[in-house]
């Protein structure tokens, strides 16, 4: 039994994402082969779903496997934007996960991708744009109607 558990821990594949979480329940009984899935899971899950990573994320912190959540949340800064709704969610797992730099690094990257109304919803972002933002995302230096031509 021990060793069928070893095999599935390192090599279940980390596309399924009910297949990893009923895998991580049934490892907990299996000495140590949690830790191991866990570890695995948080080095090699796909990062092209940032719902699947804030999924994960939660599962790991839930499964007690914190150093794993820690190794996927410094990753998760480097999801794609693409899927709005799911990056707010992996902002809020981020922050319930108290990796606040990780959340920060992933927010930072909004305005640029054309999620600036995502980014003015996180917490502190309101009062950077007062003199709204440069082409490259950044905030505008604070200007005038005089300063116009």
């Amino acid at each position: 039994m021990a060793a069928l558990a070893a095999r599935a821990a390192a090599g279940v594949s980390l596309d399924d994402p009910d297949g990893v979480a009923v895998l991580l329940e049934s490892l907990r009984e299996a000495d140590g082969q949690m830790a191991v899935l866990a570890a695995h899971a948080a080095a090699g899950a796909p990062l092209d779903d940032p719902d699947y990573v804030a999924w994960l994320l939660d599962r790991l912190r839930g499964a007690g496997a914190a150093e794993s959540a820690a190794a996927l949340a410094a990753r998760a800064a480097d999801v794609p934007l693409d899927n709005p709704r799911g990056v707010a969610r992996l902002l809020g797992a981020l922050r319930e996960a108290g990796a606040g730099g990780q959340a920060a690094t992933l927010a930072a990257r909004l305005p640029g991708a054309g999620l600036f109304g995502l980014f003015l919803e996180q917490q502190g972002s309101q009062d950077r744009f007062q003199f709204g933002r440069e082409a490259d995302g950044s905030p505008s230096g604070s200007w005038s109607w005089d300063d116009l031509d």
